[in-house]
């Protein structure tokens, strides 16, 4: 990850943490009456170019998949904010390869469909990884009953980024390969 991308996710993070004043999912009960249309169960991919050392170098692009599962926290104006209560990643530095409870986790998402609100996703694994989307305003793609979720690199911003705070390591954390560039993300919604 290029230093100015772990500038922008050390800010996702603090916006994200200030996000109208809620916080993320600490295993707090739900609230009865909150409902949302994007509580469930969503797959996809999260997708990233890359270069790698040897002679010569060479580049790349490759993926990771990431399951997530959404309860609804609070519905404020036009902000919903849920919990990520369960996450699975493929890939081995987000350490939970069979499924793990985040210790921390949140989707910042518009109230009404369409908006050009911005939003995103964010999970802390066990581990300590923190994985981010992007979340300018306009970045963030919901089609309509929040079937699909999705972002893309803009000129100013990273559409995701991922890095461990605590050890200081960046995606995907392997010696001798480097994230050059974090192109695009899409969740897609399996089961309400």
């Amino acid at each position: 990850m290029r230093k100015s991308d772990s500038y922008a996710l050390a800010s996702l993070v603090s916006l994200a943490s200030s996000a109208c004043g809620m916080t993320a999912y600490t295993g707090r009960p739900q609230s009865p009456d909150c409902r949302s249309v994007y509580e469930g169960t969503y797959m996809g991919l999260f997708m990233y170019d890359y270069r790698a050392d040897g002679t010569p170098p060479t580049t790349g692009s490759d993926s990771f998949s990431l399951t997530i599962q959404v309860k609804c926290g609070a519905v404020a104006e036009d902000m919903a904010m849920l919990d990520v209560t369960y996450a699975q990643a493929s890939h081995p530095y987000f350490g939970c390869q069979g499924g793990c409870t985040p210790s921390d986790g949140s989707a910042l998402l518009p109230a009404t469909i369409p908006s050009k609100s911005g939003g995103g996703v964010s999970v802390t694994f066990p581990n300590g990884v923190l994985l981010m989307t992007g979340n300018e305003e306009g970045q963030l793609r919901v089609t309509e009953g929040g079937r699909i979720l999705s972002g893309a690199r803009t000129v100013s911003s990273i559409a995701w980024g991922a890095a461990n705070p605590n050890t200081g390591s960046d995606f995907p954390g392997q010696t001798g390969r480097v994230m050059t560039n974090a192109t695009r993300w899409v969740l897609k919604k399996s089961a309400p």
